[in-house]
């Protein structure tokens, strides 16, 4: 707590000066990339597999990808979309087209089939740039998108392309000076498209501009207090809102080193921080989760990490991360990737993601039920009290807007108006959180994981931090689903477990553990979850396929609570068809 009061007031420096950035300013990291380069042409920028490259060398292979994309005949407005993984390449490209005024739609590169279709449909591009990696997913569905042989070009590694379309004929031979174009961009200019994760819906384009990376960067980097000998390392996909628009401006606002990981790896971890230097790690959802499940080894305190961040840290695992791995600062954050309320956990405290900040964002009351707000009698939203799990909404203003979606009819639908005081504005993040008396701020649950049952509200991620307790345990996800002939949506957990799991054992700890309505009615044994690429469960898709058997995959069983044998018990078909038919009382 000792450097508590500077970081406090540093931070609170770069707050205000996100809150007064002028649209107009010309200052884009891509600018301020070339500005470095050209003042520290040898300070180290990044690192990928043993590999680095000078600030220097980055702006120039950035510069070479620009060329290359401007002899295509791309400009200012035209969408390009990145079906990429992880490696340099991908920021080259990215920043490239920022240069430009190209947008850059960040495509998840774990998608298929019917989902990769509606990913590229909704941002509209000219051209598609790929891995070699994503060449069969793209010939799977090459008849089913609006682009042409010329309009897919493949960035292999390898280089075995036919000569039609490999990127690196487009790259060949092309100038590394800096495009004239990249002192043209202003702040307020849209600069990517990326994706929401997908986790109780389909993806949506969201509209990033500039000045929010920038704003990113300049906070984060004073909230850790980033210093040129830092180095962020980060394994998120870069198709990711927390890689993309936070931790590589990190590094570029604070002129830091940036570490690439091509992909996260529980097991080589730390061996990666090790190797790179890092100091500094991003997270998201249970990725810290499978860090504290892995055996522990003689060597994992041996590195120079001692600050990290992101979202989605439960409180259990805070203890763990400081005491086994030795990291010292955790700052947790809220944000959703199209949304305007944002905050930070700059007091270390456990499970809190920052503070309500007043005139910015407020808490209102909200009916599951009835899906809506509640309102008073004259029609106006109902500030939630202290410790009750409410709506987060953030104010929209001309210095705290609301950029949405490409889809301008799904914005308006997130947008709430007359919701405190006739004419007013708030953006509906979606999620619960709740506040203590010392207005700390606690995720509870994204709505679309709330569920109703036997007339009570009950939280799927409350539900979580219990299952996860359970003997046998070792990865879940929550979530209500629909049963003939009852109210609302019975609990149903997908579980990974291990060797101590029982149905018995883990019946009994659920009724000690939770509420009788919270205990969920049905179990799904999988071998994993599925995943978005940032890590969270399909829930989506978990939903939608329920407790048919029909959808499960080898080796995985389902099971029903049933008290009366005090015991999970397996699904059989006679109990399938009683409760298709309606016949069972949950």
């Amino acid at each position: 707590m000792r450097g508590l009061p500077r970081q406090l007031w540093s931070t609170a420096q770069a707050i205000g000066a996100q809150l007064t950035w002028d649209p107009d300013s010309n200052q884009t990291l891509a600018l301020q990339l070339e500005q470095w380069a050209r003042a520290q042409p040898a300070d180290p920028l990044l690192w990928f597999e043993g590999r680095s490259w000078s600030v220097s060398a980055v702006n120039a292979a950035i510069n070479q990808h620009a060329h290359a994309y401007q002899a295509l005949g791309l400009g200012r407005g035209d969408v390009v979309a990145l079906l990429c993984d992880n490696r340099p390449a991908y920021l080259f490209h990215c920043y490239a087209l920022a240069k430009l005024g190209v947008i850059a739609a960040l495509i998840d590169p774990q998608l298929v089939g019917a989902p990769l279709v509606q990913a590229i449909d909704a941002c509209q591009p000219q051209l598609l740039v790929a891995s070699g990696a994503q060449r069969g997913a793209l010939e799977a569905i090459r008849d089913a998108v609006a682009l042409g042989s010329g309009q897919i070009l493949i960035d292999d590694e390898t280089d075995s392309l036919p000569t039609q379309y490999a990127w690196a004929r487009v790259l060949a031979q092309r100038a590394t000076s800096d495009p004239p174009q990249t002192a043209s961009r202003r702040l307020d200019e849209v600069v990517a498209y990326v994706y929401t994760s997908g986790t109780t819906g389909l993806p949506r384009a969201a509209v990033v501009k500039h000045h929010r990376l920038w704003r990113a960067g300049m906070v984060f980097g004073a909230a850790l207090r980033v210093g040129p000998a830092d180095c962020v390392y980060n394994c998120l996909p870069l198709c990711h809102g927390t890689a993309t628009i936070i931790a590589v401006p990190i590094a570029l606002t604070q002129r830091c080193r940036l570490a690439l990981g091509r992909r996260f790896s529980a097991r080589q971890f730390w061996d990666e921080c090790r190797a790179s230097g890092a100091t500094i790690f991003s997270y998201v959802g249970e990725l810290c989760r499978y860090l504290v499940q892995q055996p522990a080894r003689a060597d994992e305190r041996d590195h120079q990490v001692t600050r990290v961040f992101g979202n989605g840290l439960r409180a259990e695992l805070w203890p763990p991360l400081r005491q086994r791995f030795g990291v010292r600062q955790v700052l947790e954050f809220y944000a959703s990737t199209e949304g305007n309320a944002e905050t930070l956990n700059l007091l270390n405290t456990p499970g809190s993601c920052g503070v309500l900040v007043p005139g910015r964002m407020a808490l209102a009351r909200y009916d599951l039920e009835r899906e809506a707000l509640t309102r008073d009698a004259r029609g106006f939203a109902i500030p939630a009290p202290a410790d009750e799990p409410a709506l987060l909404l953030g104010a929209i203003s001309a210095r705290n807007g609301f950029d949405g979606y490409v889809d301008g009819t799904a914005s308006e639908q997130r947008v709430l108006t007359d919701v405190f005081a006739p004419g007013d504005r708030w953006f509906d993040t979606g999620d619960l959180l709740r506040r203590d008396r010392l207005h700390r701020l606690y995720f509870v649950d994204r709505l679309g994981d709330s569920f109703r049952w036997q007339s009570h509200n009950v939280s799927a991620q409350q539900v979580e931090q219990v299952l996860l307790q359970a003997p046998g345990v070792t990865q879940c996800a929550v979530y209500g689903v629909a049963v003939p002939g009852s109210e609302g949506r019975a609990g149903m957990a997908a579980l990974v477990t291990d060797a101590a799991f029982g149905a018995e054992s883990c019946y009994e700890y659920v009724s000690r553990a939770l509420p009788a309505y919270a205990q969920p009615r049905f179990l799904r044994l999988v071998a994993q979850l599925p995943l978005t690429g940032s890590l969270k469960p399909r829930k989506r898709e978990l939903r939608e396929q329920g407790f048919d058997p029909s959808w499960l995959a080898e080796g995985e069983r389902l099971y029903l609570r049933d008290p009366e044998q005090q015991s999970y018990v397996g699904l059989s078909a006679t109990l399938w068809g009683r409760i298709r038919a309606g016949d069972w009382a949950g």
